[in-house]
C-alpha cells in the first residue's frame, strides 16, 4: 500500500501501531512532507481530528506502556512539523484539532522524562515553528518550551 494510503488507513481505523510505523517510514527520507503538501485543507482536518482521537485515548489507557506513548508523542509531533514544513510558502492552515493536540503536548512536554531527550527537541522545535509562523495559540504553547530551552 502507498505510505499515503497507508497513513490514512492508519488513522481512519485508529490504529495506532501502523500509524507509528507509517510515520516512522515517512520520516526516514523526508516523504512525510512530500505526503503532507499532497493533502487538501479538509483531508488535513480529517487526518487532525483523527490524530486527535487517536493521542486522547491512548494516553487515558493505562495499558499502554511508556515507550509507546513516547512513540506516539514523536509520531504525531512529527506529523506536525511536516504539516508546518508541507505549508512553506503557502498561507497557513492549520486545523482546530492540531491546534488542540499542540496543546495537550505542551502540557505532557514537562513531564516527560531525561530519556525522552530528543521527542523533547522535536516538540520544542514544532513550538518554535508555531512561534515564529505568528500562528494561533502561539502564547499557550511557548511557556514550558522557554523553560526547556533554558
Amino acid at each position: 500500500m502507498p505510505p499515503r494510503s497507508s497513513l490514512l488507513s492508519s488513522l481512519e481505523k485508529k490504529d495506532i501501531a501502523t500509524f507509528i510505523q507509517c510515520t516512522k517510514e515517512l520520516s526516514v527520507d523526508d516523504a512525510l512532507t512530500d505526503t503532507l503538501a499532497g493533502f487538501s485543507h479538509r483531508q488535513l482536518l480529517e487526518i487532525w481530528d483523527a490524530v486527535q482521537t487517536m493521542l486522547s485515548q491512548a494516553l487515558q489507557d493505562t495499558d499502554m506502556d511508556c515507550a509507546n506513548t513516547g512513540e506516539l508523542l514523536q509520531c504525531v509531533t512529527r506529523l506536525a512539523n511536516g504539516t508546518f514544513t508541507a505549508q512553506n510558502g503557502y498561507e497557513l492552515y492549520l486545523p482546530p484539532s492540531l491546534i488542540e493536540v499542540a496543546i495537550l503536548i505542551h502540557g505532557i512536554f514537562p513531564s516527560l522524562m531525561s530519556d525522552h531527550s530528543a521527542l523533547k527537541d522535536e516538540i520544542s522545535s514544532l513550538f518554535e515553528h508555531w512561534w515564529i509562523a505568528e500562528a494561533y495559540g502561539r502564547e499557550e504553547l511557548i511557556g514550558n518550551t522557554i523553560l526547556y530551552l533554558l
